[in-house]
């Protein structure tokens, strides 16, 4: 019986048979925008061919499907090792863990971050392509878990309790803080005894103790890595009769705000909630998927219309101009994803683009 288009590739795959599963599965990507193990082993082949950028690109889709899957927790990982992210790295071996204690990959990784924790170490590891021994392999996981399956049922306690746990508190202690002190940045009695602003004309209106919430969740938010909800509200303070103090601090606190990636942006907000008040959503980061038109390209520059949600060719959510401050060409026939952060100009919503996805293989539209 012939194998099927994925069981080929995992096949393909096993072998190290890389640029095989790329060219057997890329041309695919529209028929198998929901599989996550599709996602995966290409995502996992671009990066054992260096392909670095475009490994991001189906990580990225495969964590819109699935979010905490070791192989794909720990590939995520490696890359940020390559670009020397200790810090980001270790979280997300952190969570391979959590999702599976007996994931040997991350505890590798972890071991080597304690024992290459520098730019410089790292950067040979990467330059000698030892880092290679830190990508997963779910075909070689998947072997190996049936001939030790019954093994692990009976000593998954024993060894959660001695090796596990220890190893997890352990490994702890050097991740650091979660992120950038901002205790110079919290509001003093006097600020919250003044929080509002009783004179002006304001598009949101809010009580002294909800100016006092809203910014402390900001705060929160910051601190925990969702930056996109901290910039929401930070917005609301900003568009509020809150004080001048505490909309200084809400600005000061904005400038520590980082730009994300396809794979690490979190809390996207649809184009039909932005579209309703855009003031509130400035400087948020977005995913929007559609299909691009009057496209113009300059020596370092890109502009194009999105046309949100019409990557279908059957439902137009609305029309959205992007502008690139880098070159890339940009196919019409085919959907778009556009990674980028809300402006308004001339009191129109638009995106200034981060990053830009296009899949393969033009819409098959069925008449």
């Amino acid at each position: 019986m012939a194998l099927s288009l994925l069981d080929q590739a995992k096949k393909d795959f096993s072998k190290k048979k890389y640029s095989e599963v790329i060219s057997g599965l890329q041309p695919y990507v529209l028929e198998y925008k929901e599989s996550f193990d599709f996602h995966l082993y290409l995502g996992l082949s671009y990066l054992y061919t260096g392909e670095i950028a475009n490994a991001l690109d189906y990580f990225s889709a495969a964590r819109k499907i699935k979010l905490t899957d070791p192989n794909l927790l720990v590939a995520q990982a490696a890359i940020f090792l390559r670009k020397s992210d200790t810090r980001k790295a270790i979280d997300y071996y952190m969570q391979a863990l959590t999702h599976n204690p007996d994931c040997k990959i991350a505890k590798k990784g972890l071991e080597f971050v304690r024992k290459h924790n520098s730019p410089e170490l790292i950067g040979e590891y990467v330059q000698s392509g030892k880092i290679k021994k830190l990508y997963p392999d779910p075909t070689r996981e998947n072997r190996r878990a049936k001939k030790v399956s019954i093994l692990l049922a009976a000593g998954i306690v024993l060894v959660s309790v001695t090796l596990i746990l220890p190893f997890m508190l352990k490994t702890r202690t050097f991740s650091g803080p979660l992120r950038r002190d901002i205790s110079e940045l919290n509001l003093s009695n006097t600020d919250k005894r003044g929080a509002v602003d009783i004179n002006g004309t304001y598009s949101i209106i809010l009580t002294n103790d909800e100016v006092i919430k809203i910014y402390e969740n900001a705060q929160r938010l910051f601190l925990t890595y969702r930056d996109n909800l901290a910039q929401y509200e930070i917005n609301r303070i900003l568009y509020s009769n809150a004080s001048v103090a505490v909309k200084q601090k809400a600005r000061l606190l904005m400038q520590y705000l980082e730009e994300p990636g396809f794979d690490t942006v979190k809390d996207i907000f649809s184009y039909a909630d932005v579209s309703k008040q855009p003031e509130l959503y400035l400087d948020c980061y977005v995913i929007w998927r559609g299909t691009a038109t009057n496209v113009t390209a300059g020596l370092y520059n890109t502009a194009f219309d999105l046309l949100v949600g019409y990557d279908t060719k059957i439902k137009l959510e609305g029309i959205v101009p992007v502008f690139c401050n880098f070159v890339s060409i940009i196919d019409t026939e085919k959907p778009i994803e556009v990674l980028g952060k809300i402006e308004i100009k001339q009191e129109r919503l638009c995106l200034v683009g981060v990053s830009i996805y296009q899949s393969g293989k033009p819409l098959n539209i069925k008449n």
